[in-house]
């Protein structure tokens, strides 16, 4: 063992959890003894590693590094207490016998690059929050955010990734595509930036969607990285305005139709003129049963397969349907789970993009029909639940959750195809 190097380093992780860390003024030691590590005293049995380990130890101190506080009456023979002198110079050796990087330079230099892109970012509100959270939390905790306990070059690569999907926020981009504009390598941002990401993912979106339970793929598409590009789907009397002046009509595919992303880019109307009802369906399986012959899709009503955890590029086609109508009694309507994820995807859409959406087949009479196939869920779900019924956000499903909280219950949308 190396022991200089192993004593500094734990006495240096424990300066830099310390006050004496961030408050010069204080003069608190910090102090490691011997007789608290067990990997140090088990090798004590050795005559020749306690030879090395004192004479170790009395270099540093003749350095100036630490001050040894010996065993009464054992002088040179057992230490009690080690101190790590507090001084520039001191901790400057300390951190070169160490072989560390001082923390006070990682977080200057994490804190440079996050002001770096706070002033880069301005189209995206979450990666703008992300930001300043980050750089809020290094100045208050003087530590490192849990997002950023890597090397150098992962936080940077992290950081350009950020602000990428902030600068081409209205653009739908497939994930190798994106690796490729980034880092000039298609398979980079998997093998070494991908995990780091979706961490920040799961941390912005923690408030929407189940965030903590979203798959990887559904957490990318949020940001607008797609695996493979997308397909808006749905069913009624829509046609289409296109930015070159070219209209095209749907409304004869009574089975569905769809458009990609591409075309749904390059929309400027939609046009829904006969339409009384816009109905959303969160799961593909109750979207295609509704507008089969065995569905109940009337015919002033427009289908919309939702998808659950949109991407921009989806949310934007949402807005194009609802501008078309917004100004008229159009009744727009939300179909999801009648769950913690259904209730957060209703209330998603209808504060970002359609504020006079109404639950539709999520309520307390659905509920009570189909309980009977619903599916138990264990005390923290509860907890969700419970914390959704203080939220006025969800008082729309306040009876509703009062009834799964009460039964333990929650239904799946598949349940209710009939």
């Amino acid at each position: 063992m190396d022991y200089q190097k192993e004593v500094l380093k734990r006495l240096l992780r424990k300066y830099e959890k310390s006050k004496a860390f961030y408050d010069n003024s204080t003069n608190r030691g910090i102090m490691l003894r011997p007789a608290d590590e067990p990997d140090i005293m088990d090798r004590m049995e050795s005559a020749d590693e306690k030879r090395e380990f004192l004479y170790s130890m009395s270099h540093l101190a003749d350095d100036g590094i630490v001050r040894i506080q010996w065993v009464k009456y054992e002088e040179n023979n057992l230490i009690e207490k080690i101190y790590l002198l507090i001084g520039e110079t001191s901790l400057q050796k300390a951190y070169s016998v160490a072989g560390m990087k001082k923390k006070a330079d990682e977080l200057d230099s994490l804190l440079e690059l996050l002001s770096r892109a706070l002033l880069s970012a301005g189209n995206e509100s979450w990666i703008q929050g992300f930001f300043n959270e980050m750089t809020d939390f290094i100045n208050e905790k003087h530590s490192l955010p849990r997002f950023f306990r890597y090397p150098e070059k992962e936080r940077r690569d992290l950081i350009t990734a950020l602000l990428f999907l902030d600068e081409h926020s209205k653009e739908e981009i497939l994930i190798r595509v994106f690796s490729i504009r980034c880092y000039g390598d298609s398979k980079y941002f998997e093998k070494n930036v991908k995990s780091h990401l979706l961490s920040v993912l799961r941390y912005c979106f923690r408030n929407e969607n189940q965030g903590d339970m979203l798959s990887d793929e559904d957490l990318l598409s949020m940001a607008g990285i797609q695996k493979s590009p997308e397909i808006m789907e749905f069913c009624g009397n829509l046609s289409i305005r296109l930015k070159n002046g070219s209209v095209v009509d749907y409304s004869h595919l009574i089975n569905g139709a769809y458009i990609n992303s591409e075309t749904a880019d390059n929309v400027e109307s939609v046009l829904i003129p006969d339409v009384q009802t816009v109905t959303f369906i969160e799961n593909k399986t109750n979207y295609l049963w509704y507008i089969s012959e065995k569905g109940q899709r009337q015919p002033d009503e427009l289908v919309i397969y939702h998808g659950g955890c949109y991407s921009p590029v989806r949310g934007r086609w949402f807005r194009r349907i609802y501008d078309a109508r917004a100004a008229e009694s159009v009744l727009f309507r939300h179909s999801s789970d009648i769950d913690v994820g259904g209730f957060r995807i209703f209330v998603r859409l209808r504060d970002t993009v359609i504020p006079s959406l109404v639950p539709y087949r999520m309520g307390l009479d659905t509920y009570e029909a189909f309980k009977r196939s619903g599916v138990k869920f264990d005390a923290e779900y509860g907890g969700l639940l419970s914390a959704m019924r203080d939220d006025s956000r969800y008082e729309v499903f306040y009876d509703v959750i009062g009834s799964m909280l009460r039964d333990g219950i929650k239904i799946e949308q598949e349940t209710m195809v009939v």
